[in-house]
């Protein structure tokens, strides 16, 4: 039998089951919050968005809603940079392929160099790559597009340089 083994369709089984029912709720939450019955009904006898209306209208809910947001980000940013590593050292050294290792020659000074270079570059240009190339470039800004254009540029003969030459 050709395909994907039993245990990789049994885990994408169990992985759809548990999405499903995670996002069940949601077919009878979201009805339910565009009822225009002057309490939570289901079903709704009607459509309307005051539901949504106070919600918006009330700067305790807007704030709380800022503070949970602050929050997750703050927790998602602290699992991931504890959760990362963590989950790399418990899979190398449960495969027993743990060992400390520098990159070869000169990638340091390259990985180091770049990074004092663009910070450098943030100074002179008065802001990051994302503010000039991105977030300017939607206002088709003159200066913003040649500092795009330049990223894209530079990108293309850094990988040129360091990788495609030689081959």
């Amino acid at each position: 039998m050709t395909g994907k083994p039993l245990s990789r369709r049994l885990l994408i089984a169990a992985g759809a089951l548990i999405y499903f029912f995670l996002m069940l709720p949601l077919l009878v939450v979201f009805p339910i919050s565009l009822s225009s019955a002057p309490y939570l009904q289901f079903p709704p006898p009607g459509l309307s968005w005051q539901w949504y209306e106070r919600y918006l209208d009330d700067p305790q809910w807007i704030d709380a809603t800022w503070r949970s947001l602050y929050i997750g980000g703050a927790t998602a940013v602290l699992a991931l940079l504890l959760g990362v590593p963590l989950g790399a050292l418990a899979g190398a050294l449960h495969a027993g392929d743990f060992r400390w290792k520098l990159p070869p020659g000169w990638s340091l000074v390259k990985i180091f160099g770049g990074g004092l270079l663009m910070g450098a570059a943030a100074l002179v240009a008065d802001g990051c790559n994302i503010t000039q190339g991105l977030t300017n470039s939607a206002t088709l800004s003159l200066g913003s597009l040649v500092a795009f254009a330049s990223m894209g540029a530079g990108a293309w003969l850094t990988l040129w340089t360091l990788y495609l030459r030689k081959g």
